[in-house]
C-alpha cells in the first residue's frame, strides 16, 4: 500500500504552491546566508519551509538533538521545570491596573 501511494506522489506533476509566507522565509534565508532567491526558495522547499532546518544545512551546522531522560525520575524533573518556568512565564505577564 505504501509503495503504490509514493508511486502516485511520484508521478504527480503538478508542484504543491508554497505558503503564503514563503516570501518572508525566503527573504530571511537571504539574510543570514549568502543564497540567492532561488536556492533559498529550493533549500526551504527541501526542509518543508522551516528556515532554522535549511540554515543550518546551508551554514554547515550541526542538527540539534533532542535529550532523552535516561530515568523516570528525571523525566518528571523535567517536566516539573517546564510547568514551573511556563508559570513563572504567565506570572510575570500579570501587570496590575489601578
Amino acid at each position: 500500500m505504501a509503495d503504490h501511494v509514493q508511486m502516485i506522489l511520484e508521478l504527480d506533476p503538478t508542484p504543491t504552491p508554497p505558503p503564503p509566507f514563503y516570501e518572508e522565509r525566503i527573504q530571511q534565508v537571504q539574510n543570514q546566508s549568502i543564497l540567492t532567491a532561488e536556492q533559498a526558495k529550493l533549500a526551504l522547499e527541501k526542509h518543508n519551509w522551516e528556515v532554522e532546518a535549511c540554515l543550518r544545512e546551508v551554514l554547515g551546522l550541526p542538527r540539534k538533538e533532542k535529550k532523552i531522560p535516561s530515568s523516570t525520575n528525571q523525566a518528571i524533573y523535567t517536566a516539573i521545570r517546564q510547568r514551573m518556568r511556563i508559570t513563572r512565564n504567565v506570572n510575570d505577564m500579570v501587570v496590575n491596573i489601578e
